[in-house]
């Protein structure tokens, strides 16, 4: 018969959490670049409405980032930051509107991301 460790099955639970947060932000990075990319404008439910969608789509793309590549804090802040402002200058080639507010928003997303995670993180060492 075989037994595994419990710390063997803690290293398979964690690997298998962060497998399933790499695929929910490759899912949505493909749904943002969709959404942002396609020559469709959708309407905005309120003033501001898409900086806050912005905001909230580059923070989660943020965690999830820092969370399913742990070691890969700077490449996914620089990363995601220099996809915001890819995606404003491409929107201008497909007849979208190019706004520096949409990239600032992204900006201030990843920005919160990051304090979110480095949080969460600091709060998971102190229960240890």
């Amino acid at each position: 018969m075989f037994l595994l460790h419990s710390s063997s099955l803690e290293r398979a639970r964690s690997r298998g959490i962060q497998i399933t947060v790499q695929v929910a932000f490759g899912v949505l990075l493909m749904a943002i670049l969709a959404f942002t990319l396609l020559p469709v404008h959708l309407p905005d439910n309120a003033a501001g409405g898409d900086k806050i969608q912005h905001l909230t789509a580059f923070m989660v793309l943020t965690l999830l980032g820092l969370f399913g590549w742990p070691t890969r804090a700077v490449d996914f802040v620089v990363g995601l930051t220099l996809l915001g402002a890819g995606i404003e200058v491409v929107q201008s080639v497909v007849g979208r509107d190019m706004q520096l507010s949409d990239w600032i928003a992204d900006f201030f997303g990843v920005l919160i991301g990051l304090i979110l995670a480095s949080l969460a993180r600091r709060a998971s060492r102190l229960r240890r």
